[in-house]
């Protein structure tokens, strides 16, 4: 997908499946828009790790994707990104 507003829906939309099983399927797609050149992107991204986490923990943890996120928030330049991110780890934290 060359748009990025197009890969941000994308990853949106895979946030809003809240089903296991399809999960499964979210989970290396999700990464790849964690690494995402363009800052909307990833902050989308960042957003939808919280909705996968509260379905399948299991496979946030298993795939590294918070250490993922603690390496973003180390290196990122973006306000909105690193924003994203410390939300993100808010709503994890409630989760545990």
């Amino acid at each position: 997908m060359s748009s990025p507003l197009i890969r941000a829906l994308a990853v949106r939309t895979m946030g809003y499946i809240r089903v296991k099983r399809i999960n499964e399927y979210l989970i290396e797609p999700l990464k790849e828009l964690l690494n995402d050149e363009d800052p909307y992107v990833k902050k989308t991204a960042v957003l939808c790790v919280p909705k996968v986490y509260e379905i399948t923990p299991d496979l946030i943890e298993k795939h590294g994707i918070i250490q993922t996120l603690q390496k973003m928030i180390a290196k990122e330049g973006n306000t909105l990104v690193v924003s994203n991110l410390v939300a993100c780890f808010q709503e994890l934290s409630e989760m545990r």
